[in-house]
Formats: structure tokens, sequence, C-alpha cells
């Protein structure tokens, strides 16, 4: 099986063998017209594929990015003590969960590193 990034998701191809696996996979889509599979482009989807499947090196960089991605907010995600990375534009003072969620939009977005 080949697997392809193609913007927001991953095209599987010669996936006949391996149909029941993708089924698995939430969010997947199959195309009769062009007889392929395509399953969003997440972490979760890439490690399901990752032992079956030969990724292409957009993938491969895509999941470290998501991987390093995961890494930063899941540290602020369970973070107990938090301080907000940059001026939060409300005029109320935030409790700590929307200070967590503030930072993870921050980070995600790419604002603040």
């Amino acid at each position: 099986m080949r697997a392809v990034l193609q913007e927001d998701r991953i095209e599987l191809t010669d996936s006949y063998l391996y149909k029941n696996l993708i089924k698995e996979i939430p969010g997947r889509r199959w195309h009769p017209d062009r007889k392929v599979w395509t399953v969003p482009a997440t972490l979760e989807s890439i490690e399901m594929l990752k032992p079956v499947a030969k990724l292409e090196g957009d993938i491969k960089e895509f999941y470290k990015e998501q991987q390093q991605l995961r890494r930063k907010t899941e540290g602020e995600r369970l973070s107990t003590k938090v301080e907000s990375l940059a001026p939060m534009p409300i005029k109320a003072i935030p409790f700590q969960h929307q200070i967590k969620g503030y930072n993870i939009a921050l980070q995600i977005m790419g604002v603040m590193i």
C-alpha cells in the first residue's frame, strides 16, 4: 500500500488487502471513480498506517511536525500554574483553563512558539 499526502488528507492506493484496517480509521472515504481511499491527515491515522503503508517523505515530515506540536500543547495542558503567552483580548480576569486554552491556540496557530 502506498500513502501520499494530499492537502489535509492521505490518499491510499493499492490498499485492498488493508481495507478492514482502513475502515477502522475515523473520517475515511472511498472514492470509487479513482479507486482510492482517503483518510484525514492526523497523528492517529498515520500511526495506524505506519506498520502497513509505504509513507512518502511529505507524510514523514508532517508526522514529525505534528508530534512536536502535540508535545508542546500536551505540556501546556498538563501544567498546573500557567501564565498567558501573550496579552489576552479580554477585560475580565481569565480562569486557569481559559489561559491554557488560549496558550494552546497560540501554539497551534504558530503565533507563539
